[in-house]
Protein backbone atom coordinates (compact mmCIF):
# COMPACT_ATOMS: atom_id res chain seq x y z
CA UNK A 1 0.00 0.00 0.00
CA UNK A 2 1.32 3.45 -0.83
CA UNK A 3 1.17 6.59 1.27
CA UNK A 4 0.20 8.84 -1.67
CA UNK A 5 -3.16 9.91 -0.26
CA UNK A 6 -1.68 10.70 3.15
CA UNK A 7 1.35 12.58 1.80
CA UNK A 8 -0.38 14.63 -0.90
CA UNK A 9 -3.58 16.42 0.03
CA UNK A 10 -6.03 17.97 -2.41
CA UNK A 11 -5.74 21.72 -2.91
CA UNK A 12 -9.45 22.35 -2.95
CA UNK A 13 -11.35 24.33 -5.53
CA UNK A 14 -8.71 26.38 -7.34
CA UNK A 15 -9.57 28.04 -10.60
CA UNK A 16 -7.28 26.98 -13.46
CA UNK A 17 -5.05 29.73 -14.81
CA UNK A 18 -5.84 30.53 -18.41
CA UNK A 19 -2.87 31.45 -20.55
CA UNK A 20 -3.71 33.86 -23.32
CA UNK A 21 -1.75 35.88 -25.82
CA UNK A 22 -1.36 39.60 -25.44
CA UNK A 23 -3.56 41.57 -27.76
CA UNK A 24 -0.87 43.95 -28.94
CA UNK A 25 2.88 43.61 -29.55
CA UNK A 26 4.92 45.88 -27.31
CA UNK A 27 8.59 46.24 -28.33
CA UNK A 28 11.28 46.48 -25.67
CA UNK A 29 12.12 50.06 -24.70
CA UNK A 30 15.90 49.43 -24.44
CA UNK A 31 17.92 49.05 -27.63
CA UNK A 32 19.40 45.60 -28.32
CA UNK A 33 23.04 45.49 -27.16
CA UNK A 34 23.89 42.19 -28.87
CA UNK A 35 25.07 40.42 -25.73
CA UNK A 36 23.75 37.13 -24.40
CA UNK A 37 22.39 36.92 -20.85
CA UNK A 38 25.22 34.66 -19.70
CA UNK A 39 27.68 37.32 -20.84
CA UNK A 40 25.95 40.18 -19.08
CA UNK A 41 25.30 38.31 -15.80
CA UNK A 42 28.76 36.67 -15.58
CA UNK A 43 30.65 37.58 -12.41
CA UNK A 44 34.37 37.64 -13.10
CA UNK A 45 36.63 36.27 -10.39
CA UNK A 46 40.16 37.57 -10.77
CA UNK A 47 42.19 34.38 -10.63
CA UNK A 48 45.83 34.17 -11.68
CA UNK A 49 46.51 32.72 -15.11
CA UNK A 50 47.17 29.00 -14.88
CA UNK A 51 50.54 27.79 -16.19
CA UNK A 52 50.45 25.84 -19.41
CA UNK A 53 50.52 22.06 -19.09
CA UNK A 54 51.81 21.67 -22.62
CA UNK A 55 55.13 19.81 -22.77
CA UNK A 56 58.16 21.85 -23.66
CA UNK A 57 60.28 21.29 -26.76
CA UNK A 58 63.07 19.55 -24.88
CA UNK A 59 62.13 16.04 -26.09
CA UNK A 60 64.98 14.66 -28.22
CA UNK A 61 64.27 12.51 -31.24
CA UNK A 62 66.59 9.61 -32.00
CA UNK A 63 67.94 8.81 -35.45
CA UNK A 64 67.89 5.07 -34.70
CA UNK A 65 65.10 3.02 -36.29
CA UNK A 66 62.26 1.91 -34.09
CA UNK A 67 62.64 -1.66 -32.84
CA UNK A 68 59.34 -3.46 -32.92
CA UNK A 69 58.83 -6.77 -31.15
CA UNK A 70 56.07 -8.84 -32.56
CA UNK A 71 54.34 -11.03 -30.04
CA UNK A 72 52.22 -13.90 -31.22
CA UNK A 73 49.12 -14.95 -29.48
CA UNK A 74 49.28 -18.48 -28.05
CA UNK A 75 46.60 -19.67 -30.48
CA UNK A 76 48.81 -18.97 -33.48
CA UNK A 77 51.13 -21.82 -32.62
CA UNK A 78 50.08 -25.43 -32.82
CA UNK A 79 51.22 -27.72 -30.04
CA UNK A 80 50.74 -31.45 -30.35
CA UNK A 81 49.10 -32.81 -27.24
CA UNK A 82 50.59 -35.86 -25.65
CA UNK A 83 48.34 -38.76 -24.94
CA UNK A 84 48.48 -39.05 -21.13
CA UNK A 85 46.01 -41.95 -20.84
CA UNK A 86 48.29 -44.66 -22.31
Amino acid sequence: MTSHRADYQRWGNIEPVRVTMKDKYEPVAEPFDGLATYTTSYVRHNQPVRPSMKPDDSAAMSDAPLQVRRYRHHRHRHFAHKDVHN
